[in-house]
């Protein structure tokens, strides 16, 4: 058992994450004077349980304490009753709990805690809060003031959502994470017709079950007018989809998209790049769509993706065809990550392409992982004049061998490459 702490000078930080502690060595914590100097405090991963929640909810030197991590430990409802009730706690704007054993009743404490109302972020994701506990948070006239809210994979179901979405009233969040959760267009009815996510800018609705009813119903809302990022992975949505992000009238904004893991096919990207909507995004993640070489040479034909700084292509069956496309695109010259490993089946020709690609010059992080580019693919790489910014560049599992490993890692012409991985 240790006698004592460190506390870094000059420092508002104070960390001890991912090391086990004792009740003793919590006990001798909280009576260390240097944590009245601290904002930032971090136990996450130490073993904390409700009885060392009751230790640090009745320290008096945590007033200044404004964020508070204790992801990945063993607090349940008593112990965030503890914490969230705490006299010492109340300077906090940052709470995450992700990874707890907090319940139902845990989160209903929280909701009505009296000290939290200066909580602008709060994370419960991986904790069983089920409905009644959204419900609860929604409810909640103490948390009118948060701004980030995760609820990913805390058995909300549809019945919790629609509690939730009616009867929340804060009017600042701008961040709500909602995935695994299982959803369908039922809970996505009553979430977008809420009135009081209009500030949101980030949603994240990944691994649920929205299916294209549920993307209709969003993409219809008045509501995300001022959305900039939307995670939509693994959620069973096709072509309808993208045809209904393309026409939505609100969703015009967005920054960032991630539709990975679905079944928008080249039928669905050739909708989707008919809009404007896309005109602003910098980051998309189409992976595993089964586009084909047709829908990833939708989207390099298109002279709407001129802002894209980041396309993840990977497992799409792209062919050379798709990479050459990419390669002679006239519009992704700001593109700075391309991905477009794993099943992709790019051969000796499409690493040509992209080699001597003119407008992938600000090419930062180039992944080709699993495909077919040998050693005559790494040579055009290794030689390449236009990739002389890129930094990293993965061709693991591509049929290398020392011949193409040396080629590569003795490049003079990617000069900028830091990070290089072939096997």
């Amino acid at each position: 058992m240790r006698t004592s702490f460190y506390f870094p000078k000059d420092s508002s930080r104070f960390e001890l994450k991912d090391q086990k502690l004792t009740h003793g060595e919590i006990k001798l914590l909280t009576e260390d004077t240097s944590l009245s100097g601290i904002k930032h405090l971090d136990l996450s991963r130490t073993g904390l349980d409700d009885q060392g929640a009751a230790l640090l909810a009745s320290c008096s030197y945590l007033t200044n304490v404004e964020t508070l991590l204790l992801e990945n430990n063993n607090l349940g409802d008593e112990g965030i009753f503890l914490i969230s009730h705490s006299p010492n706690l109340q300077s906090l704007v940052s709470l995450k709990l992700s990874g707890n054993e907090i319940g139902p009743v845990g989160s209903k404490a929280l909701a009505i805690a009296p000290l939290m109302t200066n909580l602008k972020a709060l994370d419960l994701s991986h904790n069983r809060i089920e409905s009644f506990g959204a419900k609860a948070i929604g409810q909640s006239e103490k948390l009118v003031n948060l701004e980030s809210l995760n609820l990913t994979d805390t058995g909300v179901n549809d019945d919790g959502l629609r509690s939730f979405a009616e009867s929340f009233s804060g009017k600042k969040l701008s961040s709500i994470y909602l995935g695994g959760n299982d959803f369908t267009h039922e809970g996505i009815k009553a979430f977008s017709k809420a009135p009081n996510f209009a500030s949101i800018t980030f949603l994240n609705l990944e691994d649920n079950r929205l299916d294209d009813e549920g993307i209709e119903l969003l993409s219809g809302s008045p509501n995300f007018r001022n959305l900039e990022e939307l995670r939509l992975r693994r959620n069973g949505l096709t072509a309808d989809s993208a045809i209904a992000l393309a026409n939505s009238t609100s969703i015009v904004n967005l920054k960032k998209l991630t539709i990975e893991n679905n079944d928008f096919r080249a039928d669905g990207i050739r909708e989707f790049i008919k809009t404007k909507n896309i005109k602003n995004i910098e980051y998309l993640d189409v992976s595993e769509n089964q586009l084909g070489p047709e829908g990833v040479k939708a989207i390099a034909s298109s002279s709407l993706f001129g802002n894209l700084k980041q396309l993840i292509l990977s497992n799409n069956g792209a062919l050379d065809e798709g990479a050459e496309a990419i390669g002679n695109s006239k519009t992704l010259n700001k593109l700075e990550v391309l991905h477009l490993d794993c099943n992709n089946w790019i051969e000796a020709s499409g690493a040509k392409a992209l080699s001597q690609s003119k407008t992938l010059s600000n090419l930062k992080e180039l992944t080709l992982a699993l495909n077919l580019i040998g050693d005559e693919g790494a040579d055009y790489l290794a030689n390449s004049k236009n990739l002389s910014n890129l930094a990293y560049l993965n061709v693991v599992g591509n049929r290398l061998t020392g011949l193409g490993e040396a080629t590569l890692s003795s490049s003079v012409e990617l000069k900028s490459l830091k990070n290089l991985e072939y096997f």
